[in-house]
């Protein structure tokens, strides 16, 4: 058996035991969503506020998603730990029987190690794929043109995310990717009125 179908193996294993890749999917879109719409905001904010030094949104950005990364990787492990040791304590009640040295409690712990990383990750790669364009605004020709870039990037993001969700619940790909979008679209409005008051 090679790398691969070890992985595939392990993989079915953790999610019929502990339902991993269910939580696993709603944490990567709701964290990564979280990640993208924070850059949204300081995108847009940094936009507004005619800041053109692209070392300044670099570090706001990254301090931003590296926050976002480690709240969400601590806040799943602490919550899925907590609700996955009361679920073994309960399972251990009703067979009267100790768990700790069985299959099912090392993928209990393995579940919370995957799930935590999903949820830590998935914002801080999302807010640095929105961050990218500004590593380059010297090779792209300034930061005017690394904002649209940003801004490009940032709604092709949530379209996909859109687009993942609805192959999920099977529906039309394009409608829900349009959906997702109107997040987006509504908070740069109200950035935007925020700006102009």
């Amino acid at each position: 058996m090679n790398w691969f179908q070890r992985t595939k193996h392990w993989w079915i294993e953790l999610d019929e035991i502990a339902g991993v890749a269910t939580i696993a999917r709603r944490y990567f879109v709701m964290s990564g969503f979280d990640g993208i719409l924070t850059m949204v905001g300081l995108t847009v904010g940094s936009f507004l506020a005619r800041i053109d030094s692209p070392r300044l949104i670099i570090a706001t950005g990254l301090s931003t998603a590296i926050a976002m990364g480690v709240s969400g990787l601590w806040g799943a492990f602490i919550s899925e730990r907590s609700e996955r040791k009361h679920d073994l304590l309960e399972m251990e009640s009703a067979m009267l029987v100790s768990l700790n040295k069985t299959r099912i409690n090392q993928i209990r712990r393995q579940a919370i190690i995957v799930l935590s990383l999903v949820n830590g990750l998935a914002p801080f790669v999302s807010a640095l794929i929105c961050l990218t364009p500004f590593m380059f605004a010297g090779w792209l020709g300034g930061i005017k043109t690394a904002y649209y870039l940003s801004f490009a990037l940032i709604t092709l993001v949530i379209f996909c995310f859109g687009i993942f969700l609805g192959k999920i619940s099977d529906e039309h790909l394009v409608f829900s990717g349009l959906k997702m979008l109107m997040a987006g679209v509504a908070c740069v409005a109200i950035l935007w009125m925020v700006e102009i008051v």
